[in-house]
C-alpha cells in the first residue's frame, strides 16, 4: 500500500462495500487510516442497482449493517434526503450527527432549501 504521509483525508463512496472483496479491502484501509489520524470523507451514494436491488428501492437490513463500517468511520458524511432517512431515519444533520459515536459532520443534500449541514453544535442551510 502506498505511503500515506501528508494525507489529511480520504473520500470514500459506499458503492464500494457492495462487493466482498472490495468491502474486505476497503476496512483494511480503514484501519490503517484511522492508526494514522486521517479523516475520512464519505459520500453515501446509495445505488441499490449495485446491490442487486431494484431502481429506487431503499436498502436492505444487510446492507445498513455492512455500511456501518463506513458510518462508523466517517468524519463528514454527505447523503441525500432519502439517503439520510433510509439509514438514520431522520433528515436533520444535527440528529444524525449526535446518532453516531464519532459525531460527524453531516450534509444532506436535496432539500428545497438547498444544502442543510451539521458541524458540532451549529447546524445550517445554503
Amino acid at each position: 500500500m502506498p505511503s500515506l504521509r501528508g494525507v489529511g483525508w480520504l473520500l470514500v463512496d459506499s458503492g464500494l462495500m457492495a462487493a466482498s472483496s472490495a468491502a474486505r479491502s476497503l476496512r483494511l484501509i480503514l484501519e490503517r487510516v484511522a492508526a494514522q489520524e486521517i479523516h475520512v470523507a464519505l459520500d453515501l451514494n446509495w445505488q441499490p442497482q449495485g446491490w442487486c436491488r431494484p431502481a429506487g428501492s431503499p436498502p436492505t437490513a444487510e446492507v445498513l449493517r455492512r455500511m456501518d463500517t463506513l458510518t462508523q468511520a466517517a468524519s463528514l458524511i454527505r447523503l441525500t434526503l432519502e439517503e439520510a432517512e433510509w439509514f438514520f431515519g431522520s433528515t436533520a444533520p444535527r440528529r444524525i450527527h449526535q446518532a453516531l459515536p464519532q459525531h460527524p459532520a453531516v450534509l444532506v443534500d436535496g432539500s428545497p432549501e438547498a444544502l442543510r449541514w451539521g458541524l458540532g453544535a451549529a447546524a445550517g442551510s445554503w
